[in-house]
């Protein structure tokens, strides 16, 4: 990597990243415990204030805001948001996200996934 930073020493460092979840709450269910038994018990990572709302939910830094457009739509009856911020090495983020994606290639649920980040990130309703 760039800078004379080794790729490994990367992987290793923490950060957070915020996940956005749309869908029915069945799957979002399946998906949080998932990542609870296999990341969170284990001391791999760290699930920040996971929050379900039937309003779309943002993520927020110091320094940054980020929200995807496919979130804003008001979902129908049975579907829900699921918001939370993980914190701990990437490799570990990134087979999170390899998780969740099988359930968005399925189409039933939607993800956004801000970028890796240093600092705090905070989960904010509309």
């Amino acid at each position: 990597m760039a800078d004379g930073i080794d790729q490994r020493s990367y992987l290793e460092e923490h950060f957070t990243t915020g996940c956005i979840l749309c869908g029915k709450i069945q799957y979002l269910e399946e998906i949080k415990e998932y990542i609870i038994k296999t990341y969170v018990k284990n001391g791999l990572l760290k699930m920040i204030r996971p929050t379900y709302s039937k309003r779309s939910l943002s993520v927020v830094t110091e320094s940054h805001y980020r929200r995807k457009e496919i979130l804003e739509s008001v979902p129908d009856g049975e579907d829900y948001y699921l918001a939370f911020v993980l914190n701990g090495e990437v490799t570990y983020t990134e087979q999170v996200k390899e998780y969740i994606s099988t359930y968005v290639e399925k189409g039933v649920i939607e993800l956004e996934m801000t970028p890796y980040s240093k600092e705090r990130q905070y989960i904010v309703g509309q």
